[in-house]
């Protein structure tokens, strides 16, 4: 009887308690009321998650909430006066214990299990913590995806570091180098004879072209089911290179060095 009463004294209560091993039902918005009360616990949390790319990984509590995260994070980078850090997000760094996970959770509203972590919080930070933590530091740590509520394609999903290049559709002499290159690259046995496919070039700076150490940079999609409508294949360069199983297509990357075209390792 004693057992049972203290049960419901906890219950009522809505103490943050739970065994150690068994998540606690939450959200960000509730964890971010006070983050050192949740700390090292189990919490399953509902969100939808960007690119979701090792340590630029974000899950934000609704996709509207993520689509503001993204674009004061795109006004702040381009220099417009926008204090970044000083703007309150229901969003949150997320490391997956398998980077695999990565793929399956990248652009869907998700449920995730993980471990919180306060430490990088920005509640009552100061500066200097906030630059020990890094700009991407996650709270939501060893995350394992529980279950996935909506999956987007890659061209409806929120990009926010990588991707912004649109890509552009080659002449016929370099779309068709590109294909001879796949063809005799070791991805062609994965390409289809009946399926669509679609050459791209991406529109890089040169500033990018020098950190990859190439000259020019594109590749292949080849539509899954066969055809793929001209809405539906990617625009933008994150969208040809990171791999979504709601994505309609499967793209491989080339690069144009010493004068020919080459599908490298991927």
């Amino acid at each position: 009887m004693r057992a049972i009463v203290v049960c419901l004294l906890l219950a009522l209560c809505g103490c943050v308690t739970a065994p150690a091993n068994v998540p606690i039902d939450t959200s960000i918005s509730e964890i971010q009321k006070d983050p050192r009360a949740w700390h090292g616990k189990i919490v399953r949390v509902r969100g939808t998650f960007d690119e979701c790319i090792s340590f630029t990984c974000q899950l934000c509590e609704t996709e509207e909430e993520l689509r503001s995260y993204n674009a004061a994070l795109v006004r702040s980078n381009y220099g417009d006066g926008t204090d970044f850090y000083e703007t309150s997000f229901k969003c949150m760094g997320v490391a997956f214990a398998d980077k695999a996970q990565e793929e399956l959770v990248r652009f869907s509203t998700s449920e995730i299990v993980s471990r919180y972590d306060a430490g990088c919080s920005r509640a009552g930070l100061s500066a200097d913590i906030i630059v020990l933590c890094t700009d991407r530091a996650s709270e939501l740590r060893e995350s394992r995806l529980e279950r996935a509520l909506v999956r987007r394609p890659s061209s409806n999903g929120v990009i926010n570091m990588y991707g912004f290049e649109p890509l552009l559709i080659p002449n016929e002499a370099t779309a068709d180098a590109i294909r001879a290159a796949f063809d005799s690259s070791k991805y062609a046995q994965s390409k289809s004879e009946t399926a669509k496919a679609f050459v791209f070039l991406e529109d890089l700076s040169q500033e990018a072209l020098d950190y990859y150490g190439v000259s020019a940079s594109g590749g292949l999609c080849q539509c899954k089911s066969g055809e793929c409508t001209d809405s539906e294949w990617p625009k933008r360069s994150g969208e040809a290179w990171l791999p979504n199983s709601a994505n309609p297509y499967t793209c491989w990357s080339a690069e144009w060095v010493d004068g020919s075209w080459r599908f490298p390792q991927q």
